[in-house]
């Protein structure tokens, strides 16, 4: 019998922000819910830090760190931004300057970026969203858009277990 080596198992943060209360606001709290009810082992679920410091701290010690938040940049509806924050700057008006968040998520970025405590991996994902209303329920957009992210998520969270 040939041994094989085990597989690395990188723990996960994943990180759901926003606001329950205002319609597609909570597409990055849906996000992490559904993480939550899967129960994955090595998956350690976080939903709505609204501080930039508790954020920056939160990860600090992660290895892989996936952020899902509302985005509010003019685009189509249920479109999904995707970006590699160690490697791409982020548009500073996809995500709301002053929201729920005490510091915009791309300052949060930025504050971890100056005290060199940004994770290995961290992956921000911004869902477009067309209403932001007091309600609790998804436009049909943002809703395709969460299940989609959903399954996405989770291929990539495979490949980083290889």
């Amino acid at each position: 019998m040939i041994e094989r080596p085990m597989a690395k198992m990188f723990p996960i943060l994943i990180i759901g922000l926003g606001n329950e209360y205002r319609s597609d606001d909570s597409a990055g709290l849906r996000v992490a819910r559904a993480f939550h009810n899967l129960g994955l082992d090595g998956v350690e679920i976080v939903e709505g830090i609204s501080d930039g410091a508790a954020l920056v701290d939160k990860w600090r010690d992660a290895e892989v760190v996936i952020v899902i938040d509302a985005a509010s940049s003019g685009a189509k509806p249920g479109t999904v931004h995707c970006f590699d924050a160690r490697n791409e700057t982020i548009p500073e008006d996809l995500f709301f300057r002053f929201s729920t968040h005490s510091v915009s998520l791309t300052n949060s970025i930025r504050m971890a970026q100056a005290l060199d405590c940004l994770p290995p991996i961290l992956i921000i994902y911004g869902i477009e969203g067309t209403d932001f209303s007091p309600g609790t329920e998804l436009s049909p957009p943002v809703r395709k858009a969460v299940t989609a992210l959903i399954d996405c998520i989770r291929y990539e969270m495979g490949q980083w277990r290889l």
